[in-house]
């Protein structure tokens, strides 16, 4: 997939620190019988809500217990993502591409894993991000998809 979006500064200091991208419809995704279709379409919803600075539409998106691990060590919890998506941050994203998606569902749990590359700007001038890995976990709860953790593989 690839997208065409300028976002203010917070967004792309969020995408390239989680890996994570998502849509913000509130819609019910797709039938569940296709692991990567479904995992696709959430972290589409994500990557959306992220962008978007939707913080209602990304706190219904995130368990309780979300948790964001970078490859160095840092990260956050579902609270501290919230506020530091609302603080922003220097970067505009201009485009990104998530491709490689592969996706396992049990039941009530969904991980996926996806490659993300994004092109941003930084003071006014182009920089494209290194590919990287991100690996999700979804969790149904009361028939909703929520997204658990986050760990982005940054190179």
């Amino acid at each position: 997939m690839r997208f065409g979006h300028v976002v203010s500064s917070a967004v792309i200091g969020l995408l390239l620190s989680t890996g994570l991208i998502a849509c913000a419809t509130p819609t019910t995704p797709t039938d569940a019988t296709d692991p990567q279709a479904l995992a696709t379409e959430l972290i589409d919803r994500y990557a959306v809500a992220v962008f978007d600075r939707d913080q209602e539409a990304l706190g219904n998106l995130l368990s309780d217990a979300y948790v964001l691990r970078r490859a160095d060590g840092s990260g956050y919890d579902r609270q501290g993502y919230l506020a530091a998506l609302a603080e922003g941050s220097d970067y505009d994203l201009v485009n990104y591409e998530i491709t490689d998606v592969q996706a396992r569902q049990d039941g009530d749990i969904l991980v996926a894993s996806f490659l993300l590359e994004a092109e941003i700007l930084e003071g006014g001038q182009p920089v494209t991000s290194e590919p990287s890995y991100s690996l999700v976990t979804f969790v149904r709860v009361d028939g909703e998809w929520k997204l658990a953790s986050d760990a982005f593989f940054s190179q």
